[in-house]
């Protein structure tokens, strides 16, 4: 039996180690991807920027291990013993710095358990394979230490960074592993496995997340069936666009590696910047100047344009921490500037797309930055692109922070459970 314990889980005894339980977390909501969405209230009037949008009711959803089940409009409830129908799924939302697993069982489709989940540095394993062994024995030990039979899953989704083919097989783009479906069915002895773009991933979750976990930057009308699109920076910078199927009833998300294109600078200083990236390495993609890794280059800039290369260099987290806390002026600078940089690939998406469904920004650096973005406006200012002839067109899309780091389980656990 699991207990809550100031604000995480501990099973079996053990502490949990992922803050991932706090109370401000959530279980995915149960979502059919093929069917429609839940998860989130009816909005009852037009959000006011900066606030979260509001909701009739807070849904009473919580994670407990080993004996609650999650449902998406109602209330936690006791999980009922293994039957002969009970089966194991597994969720995986691969970044470049982190693997993120969870193991749900299935007690009837649509009716899920989280039974586990776990957080693995990717740098402690030099393949996918084995960070993925290495959660199955985990697994084992946390079914079997609370006293119940472990059931090797019989599918499995995972939502990695990088181009997918076929659902099948994916070459991680900031990171030396390949994720290969029938690899995971030939050595785990699995079932069936699945492959799917991290951000088509977080597209198929902005349609179940709760509105407590979306922050309005831009209050603005979302037109239903109108395409909407998510992108966000982390180690890389995903991106994506969703697309009415009338066919299906639902958004289709078609996964992008558009943030490989060209960086087009605005300004002085981004023009600057653009070439002291080409200088470095022979030219400069907008991931070179909106993700982790990218404030790490603004940071560089800064300190080389101003005569401070003597500067002790700092890691993206470091960067951000003094930001946050005023203590490194070039610090805070780096971090509007890479704001602004989204703000403005989050307006050419509303304009490439004609987003009247929303942009949404997702990724697990944003949310973080959240007081420099309310105190400087620098990311609105950017996307509303004022001196653009097409302001205006800008400024019908609602643009939403998503605050909820699971967004990408919102996806992935029901896409391990219906299949590709």
């Amino acid at each position: 039996m699991a207990r809550t314990l100031k604000g995480k889980v501990q099973v079996g005894g053990r502490r949990g180690n992922e803050d991932a339980f706090s109370s401000q977390r959530r279980a995915a909501p149960l979502v059919s991807i093929a069917s429609g969405c839940s998860g989130s209230a009816a909005r009852t009037s037009k959000p006011r920027m900066g606030q979260r949008r509001p909701t009739q009711q807070r849904d009473q959803v919580s994670v407990s291990l080993m004996g609650a089940t999650t449902s998406p409009r109602g209330a936690t409830t006791t999980a009922r013993a293994q039957g002969e129908n009970c089966q194991y799924i597994v969720a995986g939302d691969i970044g470049g710095t982190n693997a993120r697993f969870q193991l749900w069982q299935v007690d009837k489709p649509g009716q899920r358990t989280l039974v586990f989940r776990k957080k693995y540095p990717t740098a402690s394993f030099p393949t996918f394979i084995e960070a993925l062994l290495e959660f199955e024995n985990d697994c084992k030990l946390e079914v079997r230490g609370g006293g119940r039979e472990y059931l090797k899953p019989s599918a499995a989704a995972f939502a990695a960074a990088g181009v997918v083919v076929e659902n099948k097989f994916c070459k991680m783009t900031n990171l030396d592993w390949i994720i290969n479906s029938e690899e995971v069915q030939q050595r785990l002895g699995w079932k069936r496995a699945s492959v799917l773009n991290d951000f088509e991933a977080v597209g198929y979750g902005v349609l179940a997340v709760e509105e407590a976990d979306q922050h309005v930057i831009h209050p603005a009308k979302a037109i239903p069936k109108e395409p909407k699109v998510v992108l966000g920076p982390g180690t890389g910078f995903g991106q994506a666009q969703l697309f009415w199927n009338a066919k299906h009833g639902n958004y289709t998300v078609m996964p992008s590696e558009g943030a490989h294109g060209d960086f087009g600078p605005r300004g002085e200083k981004q023009r600057g910047l653009s070439e002291f990236i080409e200088r470095q390495k022979g030219y400069c993609e907008l991931e070179h100047v909106c993700c982790g890794p990218g404030l790490e280059n603004i940071y560089d800039y800064l300190l080389s344009s101003k005569g401070e290369e003597g500067k002790d260099r700092m890691v993206a987290q470091g960067i951000s921490e003094a930001a946050l806390s005023g203590s490194d002026e070039d610090a805070h600078e780096a971090v509007v500037m890479l704001l602004s940089i989204l703000g403005q690939e989050a307006g050419n998406w509303a304009l490439r797309s004609l987003a009247r469904g929303g942009v949404y920004i997702a990724g697990g650096i944003t949310p973080k930055l959240l007081p420099i973005l309310q105190s400087t406006g620098c990311l609105h200012e950017a996307f509303l692109h004022r001196q653009s002839r097409f302001s205006q067109v800008i400024e019908s899309v609602p643009l939403v922070l998503i605050t909820n780091d699971d967004i990408g389980f919102f996806g992935s656990c029901p896409y391990a459970e219906r299949g590709p």
